[in-house]
C-alpha cells in the first residue's frame, strides 16, 4: 500500500500539475527529475511505494529551488512567487496533517485531477483481473464513454445483514486510462458497526472497478489504505436494462470482520441518486451511510415503493 508521502509524490512528478508549467520552460519526465535532481530509479522507486529518506526529499527540494532562481527567463516577481510555493510545498510534503488532495491543491490539481493521477501511477502494473479492463481502440474507447455515461455517478446500496440493513454509498467516478487499457474506476463506502476512535472515518473506504455483461455487471473493491485489506464483491442487474433504469437487485460477498473472517453472501438493491455538483457528491459520499435497525425485506419495500415510507 502507498503512503501519504509517497501519494504527495506521485502528484509532485506528475506532468500533468500545473505548478511546473510556471517553474519550468519545458515539461517532461526528464525535466522534472532534473529539476529535483533525482535519477528516474529514485523517482519510480519513491511513486511506487518505496522508502523516501528525509535527506533525499529535502534535498530535492533544495535543488529545485536552486534550479528555479537560476531561471533569467521569467520576471522576478514570478519567480518570487515560484520559489513562495516551492517553500510550501516543502513543509506540506513532510506534513501529516496535510492531506494527499491538499498537496494537491497546492500544486494546481483539483480533487478528481489529484484521484486520476494517483491511480495512473498505482494501476500502471495491471492486475490479473483483465475483464474490467477495454482496449485503446476506437471502438472500445467508445464503449468504455458509453457505459460510463450509462453508469456513471452515485448510488446508494442497500445490503442485507442478519436482522439489520446496511445503507452504504457508491460513486462510478471516472474512465481511466492505464497506458494501452481503458477501465472504469469506482469508490464504494461502508458504514462502520464498530465505535471510532479520535479522528478515524466513522466509514471504511473500497477503491474499484466495474465488469460491464450483457445482462449483469460485476463489481470489484479492494479496501484502501489497510495492510490487510478486505475485498468486496457484488453482483448486481444492469439498472439500465430495467424498468425506471434506477434500480438494481444483486448479491454481495465479503467477510466478517474478526479473526476469523467468516464469509458473508447476501443480498443488496442498487439505487442510483441524481446529484451532480461536486460539493453535493462529496457530502454524499461522506454522509449518506446508515445502519439500519430493519430487515432488508422491509427496506426493499420502502425502497422500491412496495409500501409507504412514512
Amino acid at each position: 500500500m502507498l503512503s501519504r508521502l509517497n501519494k504527495k509524490i506521485i502528484l509532485l512528478c506528475s506532468v500533468e500539475a500545473p505548478f511546473w508549467s510556471d517553474a519550468l520552460p519545458k515539461v517532461t519526465r526528464l525535466h522534472i527529475k532534473s529539476a529535483l535532481g533525482i535519477s528516474p530509479t529514485t523517482m519510480i522507486k519513491w511513486e511506487m511505494g518505496g522508502e523516501v529518506r528525509d535527506v533525499s526529499l529535502h534535498r530535492a527540494f533544495r535543488i529545485m529551488g536552486e534550479t528555479v532562481s537560476k531561471r533569467q527567463s521569467i520576471a522576478k516577481d514570478a519567480r518570487a512567487d515560484i520559489l513562495k510555493k516551492i517553500e510550501e510545498l516543502h513543509i506540506a510534503i513532510f506534513d501529516n496533517d496535510t492531506s494527499v488532495y491538499a498537496f494537491g491543491d497546492l500544486l494546481g490539481f483539483d480533487k478528481t485531477q489529484s484521484q486520476k493521477a494517483i491511480d495512473q501511477e498505482v494501476f500502471k502494473k495491471i492486475p490479473v483481473f483483465r475483464d474490467i479492463y477495454y482496449e485503446d481502440s476506437p471502438r472500445d474507447r467508445s464503449m468504455v464513454q458509453k457505459h460510463f455515461d450509462a453508469f456513471g455517478g452515485c448510488y446508494h446500496v442497500y445490503l442485507e445483514r442478519g436482522e439489520r440493513t446496511f445503507r452504504s454509498v457508491l460513486r462510478v467516478r471516472y474512465p481511466l486510462h492505464l497506458k494501452t487499457l481503458w477501465t472504469i474506476r469506482a469508490k464504494l463506502n461502508l458504514p462502520k458497526y464498530v465505535n471510532t476512535i479520535g479522528k478515524q472515518k466513522p466509514f471504511f473506504e473500497y477503491d474499484g472497478f466495474l465488469s460491464i455483461k450483457s445482462d449483469r455487471i460485476f463489481w470489484m473493491f479492494e479496501e484502501r489504505d489497510n495492510l490487510n485489506a478486505d475485498f468486496f464483491h457484488m453482483i448486481t442487474e444492469r439498472p439500465d436494462l430495467l424498468e425506471g433504469g434506477g434500480m438494481a437487485e444483486g448479491k454481495y460477498l465479503t467477510t466478517q470482520r474478526g479473526r476469523d473472517a467468516s464469509i458473508i453472501a447476501a443480498r443488496m438493491l442498487l439505487e442510483r441518486r441524481e446529484i451532480e455538483s461536486a460539493a453535493e457528491i462529496e457530502e454524499f459520499m461522506a454522509s449518506g451511510m446508515a445502519l439500519i435497525e430493519e430487515p432488508f425485506d422491509t427496506v426493499l419495500k420502502k425502497v422500491t415503493g412496495d409500501i409507504s415510507t412514512t
